[in-house]
């Protein structure tokens, strides 16, 4: 995801990895100041989302939710 101000004007960019053809992606990944990674993984007979999340801080947030979106200790 990528956010920019301009003019009075906010915005944030959201792409969607796979959708594009790759030197495309390449250039929105370098134009972004930010990506969020979620992925549907299965541990045993339990399913969760992985979340990566690096962006404008010094350290990547990495945790995993179940389905009702909490976060799993």
């Amino acid at each position: 995801m990528g956010y920019e101000q301009r003019n009075y004007l906010e915005t944030l960019y959201l792409f969607r990895k796979g959708t594009m053809e790759p030197e495309r992606e390449e250039y929105f990944l370098w134009f972004a100041n930010g990506v969020l990674d979620m992925k549907r993984e299965t541990s045993g007979t339990s399913q969760y989302i992985d979340v990566d999340f690096r962006g404008p801080f010094n350290v990547p947030k990495q945790f995993k939710m179940d389905f009702e979106y909490r976060k799993i200790p």
